[in-house]
């Protein structure tokens, strides 16, 4: 997937140790990508999901900034 600075991306995670589903929006700018996910979510449920995008090697990201909308 090419993912160019202008772009959001929709993303459907399906946590595993919470059977549930979130949808997380990210943009890549300048190289850092920035995710927008639900502010009612708990921190760890994000870190898990986080760990998933990393394990199953969906996307590759050098830094992260988490952003609660």
């Amino acid at each position: 997937m090419d993912l160019l600075a202008s772009e959001v991306w929709d993303i459907n995670l399906c946590c595993v140790d919470f059977m549930e589903c979130m949808s997380l929006k990210y943009k890549q700018k300048l190289g850092v990508t920035i995710l927008h996910v639900a502010s009612n979510l708990q921190s760890s449920v994000v870190h898990l999901a986080l760990w998933n995008i990393f394990c199953f090697g969906a996307l590759k990201f050098d830094d992260i900034a988490v952003v609660l909308v």
